[in-house]
């Protein structure tokens, strides 16, 4: 079976290319979603802008793991010059300082080092 991912771009001028495992999973353009179908178990996730005159963004991936037949839907979206992933509850996933493990949803859960 397959789980999926749903993801929101918040910005009115950015694309973002979802990075899922290190390969290219789909583009998300502005005010836009995409929904990607994803083998259950550990995936690690990050984007990147698509266009390449526009300024170098930093986006830090997170590290999930993903039951079968759920579904995670994240936001995302740029701020000084950083790509943002949120989930549902507007959590920064990918953020500076802390610590980040646990349950987001149902049948999803992170565990990443935020450094």
């Amino acid at each position: 079976m397959a789980s999926k991912l749903i993801i929101h771009n918040q910005s009115r001028t950015h694309d973002y290319r979802v990075v899922l495992d290190g390969t290219d999973a789909g583009d998300v353009f502005p005010l836009r979603s995409i929904a990607i179908d994803v083998p259950p178990g550990e995936h690690q996730l990050s984007f990147r802008e698509v266009g390449e005159n526009d300024l170098p963004t930093a986006c830090k991936p997170i590290h999930m793991t993903i039951e079968d037949e759920k579904t995670l839907e994240l936001s995302v979206s740029t701020k000084h010059f950083s790509i943002q992933i949120h989930d549902r509850q507007d959590t920064l996933l990918n953020g500076r300082h802390g610590f980040l493990c646990g349950r987001i949803c149902d049948g999803v859960r992170i565990d990443n080092t935020i450094t």
